[in-house]
């Protein structure tokens, strides 16, 4: 190895290691119809939509969702957005939210499970319904 070279990799791991990859950009909601769980979605084929869970890593507070009919409506990413930065230091800043992104598929009526796990135990399990036309 060339002197010199070393510093900069230690330079270059170092800044690489107060990166944050719990933390994900997440893509606009701008053109997304927010599912919700109180009422069955309406969607056109093709059309996007989103749902939004809280996740608290260090309370023991996670989400799971996935589709009970992926051809009719498919799950096709999830992103977790930290509500607060993190501060080096301070514990518990870790709560934010879980963005779920969903496409319509074909015409039909399916189903988007959401569950809430509180460490480990499952809380609360939410059917959400969407009639794809």
């Amino acid at each position: 190895m060339k002197p010199g070279i070393f510093p900069c990799i230690i330079i270059l791991l170092a800044a690489l290691s107060c990166s944050n990859p719990g933390a994900q950009k997440a893509p606009s909601t701008k053109n997304m119809t927010q599912l919700d769980p109180l009422q069955t979605n309406e969607l056109k084929i093709g059309q996007k939509a989103f749902l939004n869970a809280t996740r608290h890593g260090s309370v023991g507070i996670q989400p799971e969702c996935n589709s009970l009919n992926p051809d009719i409506i498919e799950l096709v990413d999830s992103k977790f957005a930290y509500d607060k930065p993190l501060v080096k230091g301070q514990t518990g800043g870790d709560r934010g939210k879980v963005t779920y992104y969903f496409e319509a598929r074909q015409a039909g009526e399916g189903s988007i499970k959401l569950e809430r796990f509180f460490r480990g135990k499952l809380e609360q399990e939410t059917l959400i319904k969407v009639l794809v036309k």
